[in-house]
């Protein structure tokens, strides 16, 4: 099989010819359309924020106001299974060689590597946000100004 192109063939038609009619060209137009454009964009935003349950204050209750009979019965329905926890983890050797450092650590920063994306410094662009995977083998940054 193979693409093959052919002379063009004409045959007139004659069929107004033999039915005696007289063919006459007509045409009509429509008046004109009336359309129109037209686009919106706001020039004002508005954010709104809302919160369903109102804060509670974390002291709502005066020290004097406490039921000491409650608090002194749930002390002592607790206390046999608290002193028993304790006595285990006194025992334990999970904190062996722990020693406590009760002053205050001095957090240094070290610098170890910098990244960077040339294209993203050369249009004097900064990084304005960090994000990384779960495992910590890609990280992500956003470029802005």
């Amino acid at each position: 099989m193979q693409d093959e192109t052919l002379g063009v063939a004409s045959v007139p038609s004659q069929w107004r010819g033999i039915q005696g009619i007289r063919g006459e060209t007509k045409s009509c137009q429509t008046a004109s359309i009336a359309t129109a454009e037209a686009s919106v964009q706001a020039r004002k935003c508005a954010d709104a924020q809302v919160q369903t349950e109102a804060p509670v204050p974390v002291a709502t209750l005066p020290v004097s106001r406490h039921d000491s009979p409650r608090l002194a019965a749930f002390l002592r329905r607790v206390e046999a299974t608290v002193i028993r926890e304790l006595n285990k983890n006194w025992q334990s050797h999970a904190f062996d060689g722990f020693e406590v450092n009760w002053t205050e650590p001095q957090e240094t920063v070290s610098c170890l590597h910098t990244l960077g994306y040339p294209p993203a410094q050369g249009q004097g662009l900064h990084v304005t946000s960090i994000s990384w995977n779960a495992a910590g083998s890609v990280l992500a940054c956003a470029y802005g100004r």
